[in-house]
This record gives C-alpha cells, structure tokens and sequence, in this order.
C-alpha cells in the first residue's frame, strides 16, 4: 500500500513539473507588451534638474484611486508651484484591467512661464497585450490651494 502512495506522489509531482513547464513555455509564446521607452515619456527632459517627489500609487484596484499618501503629493506640487522649483512625481492608479502611470512636471515653458505638464501611460491587462499608450492631458497653468 506505501509503494502504491508513493508511486502516486511521485506521479503527482512529475504532472505538476510538467504542467508548470507547459504552461512557462505558452507564456514565453505569447507577445510581449510593447512599452514605451522612458526617454519618450521624458521628452527629453534632463531630471537632474528636476526635484524628485517620488512615486504616489493606490495599493490596489480595489481601493478605488484612493492615494495613501496624497497629502504629501499635494505639498510637493503646491510648494514647487509657489516656489517656481522644477518638480517631478510619478502617479499610478491600478484598476482591474489596467493601470495608468501619470508623469507630472513643474517646470518653466519655453516662454518662461510655469506650467505643469502631464503626461498619462496606459498599460492595459489584456491577452494579447496591447501596446502602452502615452498621452498628454491639457497644460496646467494656474495651480489654486483648496481650503
């Protein structure tokens, strides 16, 4: 009767082995998300001269877009306004099927006035993947504390 479970077990563990390498080389079959390099998301934007404010992303779709931290977010965006200091902050809200990474810039125009400019990378979680998408919400020019 031993010889017989661990017969089994051993079948058990040998169809496991197996099914996990099928299944590793059909994912390796698949086409891989096409991403967006991060030079083209920058424009070319040397962040050296940029503060650094971090990454600010909801922990899970299920918290629907609820930041842990956005009072820090706030502050960094808001003090680099008023200062005219160039910012930089990434944002990242994770839904069910996607996850959208927003690339957030406080910075002068060419014409000298500040703005802020907002850059928007889509990943979406379909099979096949689509290729990212990369989008520019309106310039922001005028930037109001709320009470």
């Amino acid at each position: 009767m031993r010889l017989r479970s661990l017969r089994q077990v051993v079948a058990i563990a040998l169809a496991a082995v197996v099914a996990a390498s099928v299944a590793e080389q059909k994912a390796a079959d698949l086409p891989q998300r096409r991403k967006i390099p991060l030079q083209q998301i920058l424009q070319n934007r040397d962040l050296k001269k940029y503060d650094d404010g971090g990454e600010f992303s909801s922990v899970s779709f299920r918290d629907h877009g609820k930041l842990p931290n956005i009072t820090a977010l706030r502050v960094f965006i808001w003090t680099h306004w008023e200062q005219k200091k160039f910012g930089y902050v990434r944002l990242a809200l994770t839904g069910i099927d996607n996850t959208n990474t927003s690339y957030i810039f406080i910075e002068p125009r060419e014409d000298g006035r500040w703005h802020i400019a907002w850059r928007r990378v889509n990943e979406q979680g379909l099979i096949p993947p689509p290729p990212d998408t990369l989008s520019d919400e309106p310039e922001i020019t005028s930037v109001e504390r709320g009470k």
